[in-house]
């Protein structure tokens, strides 16, 4: 590889920089500048080119990392070259003249495999190396080998190179010592060894022990499949113990059916119905006692008072003041609030119609109510139409459960038994229409109950309504208030 020319766009302290190296061969080239000149700064812009840029780099003081930029021409041994660019990216930093992404693969024909740490030892010294270099062959205490061997191999530091891996190895192994990595494993390995020997069997042991294994394991199949007949026949054992009081109790209900007779069969739904019905009538008995004796006591109060007649004959007077007088007492107590809500509805209606009409004042609001009358109409017909929605799809779910529900009974009427005569049961339910309308009596006398409650808790709340009203009996001296 022979370098041609290195362009210092943007690195260090260069900023359109171009070193040219001029030669139709190999040739050596001299680079003389002052301390500061950039010398350092153009040997670590070739390494960048070459290699790529580190992670941390000291030439970004004037230059930002995502600005700095080297490039230059190639030429290797077939006198192919090449001309390219690299900035400090992680991924893409090769580009082309034009700057186009390469793909890395082209730098290969140019380097000859010369990596950064073969190239900074061999080809890019600068005077820190050399220095370091000088001081580690005076290290080498005459051993002239060592040193030539190091500077053909590119190695700075022979010396600790050796002096570390001969410490590695002390530290692997030793010929007497027992401490080293080495020497446990070896005395860990002589250990398993002597473990594994005591932990074997000679084959006639072995075939010993084996025939031992077959024959328990073949008593053992054995004893379970005896254990397993003794369960089985325990199982069935506690079944027919379990099923004969089973047995004897259903035989009772059998004689018990065969002297009833023929029973006529109800519908699945009749006991729900007799149980709902028996329990309704207990809690009507319940009320009808309760109410009873509540009616009881109001008739004893009734009795106990004495009434101003002149006073009922103005009855329906009283109650209409006595209900004018509570709402305006209503009324005053719920003016201010009343008031202070007007207001504030007055106030939301002018900002209101602010944003909908600002030409028209409140005063005139009146000519937007035919607007709206259509909008509640509009209003309505939406909620309508939710509604009818709604309907329907109740409608369907209905009609998708009828229909499932008539499967089923349809199904259940197929599976019953053919019907037998009710006579005997038409007889018992015209010999009960005969005794009377039970339920219409029941019902009669709630409604006498519920209609006795309500005038006697209308002639209560008369009473008690006039609490200051004076109540008159016996002569014009007598009074009882």
């Amino acid at each position: 590889m022979r370098l041609k020319r290195l362009d210092l766009k943007a690195f260090g302290p260069f900023t359109n920089r171009t070193l040219e190296f001029p030669s139709n061969g190999p040739g050596f080239h001299i680079i003389f500048g002052q301390n500061e000149a950039g010398k350092s700064s153009s040997l670590r812009a070739l390494k960048a080119l070459l290699y790529g840029f580190p992670q941390q780099t000291p030439d970004n003081f004037i230059h930002s990392y995502d600005q700095l930029l080297v490039g230059g021409c190639l030429e290797n041994g077939s006198g192919e070259e090449i001309v390219f660019q690299r900035r400090k990216r992680r991924v893409g930093d090769v580009l082309d003249e034009t700057g186009s992404p390469l793909d890395l693969g082209v730098l290969v024909p140019f380097l000859s495999g010369v990596d950064p740490e073969i190239f900074a030892s061999l080809y890019g010294i600068d005077h820190e190396t050399l220095v370091r270099g000088g001081e580690e062959i005076l290290a080498q205490k005459g051993e002239v080998g060592q040193a030539l061997f190091a500077a053909g191999a590119g190695i700075s530091s022979l010396r600790e190179v050796i002096e570390q891996l001969e410490q590695e190895a002390a530290e692997l192994f030793k010929p007497t010592g027992q401490n080293p990595e080495i020497n446990r494993a070896l005395k860990k390995f002589k250990e398993l060894q002597k473990a594994a020997r005591d932990a074997s069997l000679s084959a006639k042991d072995w075939n010993d022990h084996h025939k031992a294994l077959k024959m328990a394991l073949a008593a053992r199949d054995g004893l379970e499949k005896e254990r397993d007949g003794k369960n089985k026949e325990l199982y069935r054992l506690e079944r027919l113990a379990r099923a004969v009081p089973e047995l004897a109790s259903l035989q009772s209900r059998r004689d018990q059916l065969l002297a009833m007779g023929e029973v006529v069969h109800l519908d699945p739904g009749f006991a729900e119905r007799h149980q709902q019905i028996s329990q309704e009538m207990r809690e009507a008995e319940q009320l009808l006692r309760k109410d009873t004796e509540r009616l009881e006591k109001l008739e004893e109060k009734r009795n106990a008072i004495l009434f101003n007649k002149e006073l009922l004959n103005h009855a329906e007077k009283v109650d209409d003041f006595h209900q004018r007088l509570g709402e305006y007492r209503k009324g005053q107590k719920d003016k201010p609030e009343r008031n202070g809500m007007r207001i504030s509805l007055r106030k939301d209606a002018a900002r209101l119609l602010q944003q909908v009409r600002p030409d028209l004042p409140l005063e005139e609001v009146e000519t937007l109510r035919p607007v709206l009358a259509k909008k509640k109409t509009v209003q309505a017909l939406i909620g309508q139409h939710e509604a009818t929605n709604q309907q329907l799809t109740q409608a369907k779910k209905q009609s998708k459960a009828a229909k499932q529900t008539s499967e089923e009974v349809e199904k259940a009427l197929t599976a019953l038994p053919e019907p037998k005569d009710s006579q005997g049961l038409l007889q018992a339910v015209k010999l009960a229409q005969k005794a009377g309308d039970v339920d219409a009596q029941l019902e009669k006398k709630q409604g006498d109950i519920e209609r006795s409650k309500k005038e006697s808790l209308a002639e209560l709340k008369r009473i008690h309504a006039y609490p200051d009203y004076t109540v008159f009996t016996g002569g014009a001296d007598a009074g009882e208030k």
